[in-house]
């Protein structure tokens, strides 16, 4: 039965006769199993204790008087999606034929999204990727597409969805990753670009902490970037570099510089 309050989460089985409970909770279990797509901590000590109740058939018990030290384990759990752009949404439940465990990662890929949209077309819609934005259909990259695609549908079954969002589950971030590596666009990295000024926006902070390290900046923030004199000194002229780091942007061409 559901463990309830008597376990560290209320979907671990409760064995009654003994007293324990069972790990169902998706991330630990990937993690217990060394599983590339997610980490947790596991010297703490619900992690060890788990290793140490593993069963003949792989399954992990820990007492119920040993809830708590499971439950901080739990929150070390963190899914590794297919970039570190993307992000891990816990409360988007991840669903196979109705059954519904775990979260999901949200793509952030700028050409990837891009790419994606202009995929998605009715009888009164239809759109192309931005100029310079292509991703390839490959042996490789459609396992990733179709994952996507379906993620993303399981969630537009349940809730309403943004133009723009899409989803897929964490276990198969690798083959997201093969997608996002077939892409290309003009701007290095997962930069946005910005067709009415054909200029490319840094999204990663750290980057525009790099090149602006104001006093203003993010307390405890700083920043590091290997330094290569040439490929600074071109973004900062040919390459346009403007901007401070909460808003900062470059040219097209200063991309092989950047990536």
């Amino acid at each position: 039965v559901r463990g309830g309050k008597a376990c560290a989460i209320d979907k671990d089985l409760l064995d009654q006769a003994h007293q324990r409970c069972r790990v169902e909770d998706k991330l630990a279990l990937g993690g217990l199993r060394g599983q590339s797509w997610v980490k947790c901590a596991d010297s703490t000590s619900g992690a060890l204790l788990l290793r140490q109740m593993q069963d003949e058939e792989g399954h992990y018990w820990y007492p119920v008087n040993d809830k708590h030290k499971i439950n901080f384990f739990y929150t070390t759990c963190k899914a590794a999606c297919a970039s570190a752009a993307d992000i891990y949404q816990g409360d988007v439940l991840s669903c196979d034929h109705g059954v519904c465990d775990g979260g999901l990662c949200q793509v952030q890929d700028y050409n990837g999204i891009q790419w994606l949209e202009s995929k998605k077309s009715n009888f009164l819609f239809s759109s192309a990727p931005p100029p310079g934005v292509t991703c390839s259909e490959t042996p490789a990259s459609i396992p990733g597409i179709e994952h996507i695609q379906t993620g993303t549908a399981e969630v537009i079954a349940h809730h309403t969805v943004e133009k723009g969002v899409f989803y897929y589950d964490p276990q198969v971030a690798v083959l997201v990753r093969n997608f996002y590596d077939s892409c290309e666009g003009p701007c290095a990295c997962n930069d946005k670009y910005l067709p009415s000024l054909d200029r490319c926006s840094i999204t990663d902070e750290q980057v525009r902490i790099f090149f602006d390290p104001s006093k203003n900046s993010p307390a405890g923030m700083n920043a590091y970037c290997t330094q290569m004199r040439s490929d600074i000194q071109f973004i900062k002229g040919q390459g346009g570099l403007q901007g401070g780091w909460r808003h900062m942007s470059y040219d097209p061409l200063a991309k092989p510089h950047l990536a």
